[in-house]
């Protein structure tokens, strides 16, 4: 897991985490688990992928954990779980 970016780094114009470089994308995964489910993926910060759950499940305002718009994100992508750098709730 990274450090948390400090101000310190930030007033000192250090390379934090995220400008760091490196060779591997960094995805981040969006999750809403509000009356309409839904998820959203980010890869190097560019929205690549989003859906709401109610169109896989024909359901309208479809609530809960989005499971099938997760799976729908990683497909697109073509990446797996453990490809992920974080998860947002």
């Amino acid at each position: 897991m990274p450090k948390p970016i400090s101000f310190r780094a930030l007033r000192e114009n250090k390379p934090t985490y995220f400008e760091s470089s490196r060779n591997k994308s960094s995805y981040i995964l969006g999750i809403s688990q509000s009356h309409t489910a839904s998820a959203c993926l980010l890869k190097d910060g560019q929205v690549i992928a989003a859906a709401k759950e109610e169109k896989f499940t024909k359901i309208k305002q479809q609530a809960g954990i989005p499971y099938n718009a997760i799976a729908y994100c990683l497909d697109f992508a073509k990446i797996k779980p453990k490809d992920l750098t974080f998860v947002a709730c």
